[in-house]
């Protein structure tokens, strides 16, 4: 999701597992969604990226957690394990959005890019930038996402050096454009 402030001519590109639910929650008034139509150019594009294995994990867990079609229930962790199996055994794709290519996820030429790296108080220190937020969430986790997170790391763990090939071949064009970019904050 996009979110423009025009008198500021500044925009909020949302990207899923980055602070999204935060940022769309919390955006003050002057911030509306703009997702139909394109950014000026030029425009001071606010971009929250996020270590690619990190975010895979993250995303995972909610792929797991939160299915996109029938039954629309958590999977079991029967299935979790099953599912996670077969994506090492092929070639490296996303589950879904919230676990694709930041590099990709929107078209940012033109775009006056303001890239911050994710971390827990990433967005008090936009908010210091820019004064964009009526208020700051914290996320949390259920217990179920934490039980998942946990299986997700176990598998990690048990073939590490396979997996991260995996990840590191599924994720390599992030890793060279965040090469590219002059983080805000560091």
């Amino acid at each position: 999701m996009i979110f423009y402030n025009e008198a500021r001519n500044l925009a909020f590109l949302t990207i899923a597992k980055n602070c999204s639910e935060s940022i769309m929650l919390g955006l003050n008034k002057q911030f509306v969604l703009n997702d139909k139509i394109g950014l000026p150019q030029n425009t001071d594009a606010i971009v929250i990226f996020r270590d690619p294995v990190n975010r895979w994990i993250s995303g995972t867990v909610e792929y797991f957690a939160y299915p996109e079609g029938p039954p629309w229930k958590p999977m079991s962790d029967k299935g979790i394990k099953l599912n996670l199996q077969k994506w090492l055994t092929n070639k490296p794709q996303p589950w879904d959005f919230h676990t694709s290519l930041q590099s990709s996820f929107y078209n940012y030429h033109g775009l006056n890019i303001k890239p911050y790296w994710y971390h827990k108080n990433v967005l008090e220190e936009i908010n210091q930038d820019y004064n964009c937020f009526d208020r700051i969430l914290q996320t949390h986790q259920e217990p179920f996402r934490k039980k998942y997170k946990k299986m997700i790391l176990d598998f990690i763990e048990k073939d590490k050096y396979k997996v991260m090939a995996h990840l590191t071949e599924l994720y390599q064009l992030d890793f060279d454009f965040f090469r590219t970019l002059k983080f805000v904050n560091g």
